[in-house]
């Protein structure tokens, strides 16, 4: 099983920093992987992205806010 985290950023220089979003995701899935026996990936948008996609009900965005999501 993949886990995919949605990462929302208010600025988007966070965003393409892209060094320190391979540290993280590298330093998530070790975790996840010896906690909890999973793959994980992490997706990076800023704010404005996620609510732009949501307006133009993009299937990922829109699947998020599904009650069956599960948002940190």
């Amino acid at each position: 099983m993949i886990m995919i985290f949605l990462v929302i950023v208010n600025q988007f220089d966070l965003g393409t920093k892209y060094d320190l979003w391979d540290t993280i995701e590298d330093k998530v899935r070790i975790f996840f992987a010896t906690a909890f026996k999973l793959e994980c990936n992490l997706i990076v948008h800023t704010s404005d992205e996620v609510n732009s996609a949501l307006k133009e009900e993009q299937y990922f965005f829109t699947d998020i806010i599904k009650p069956r999501s599960c948002v940190l």
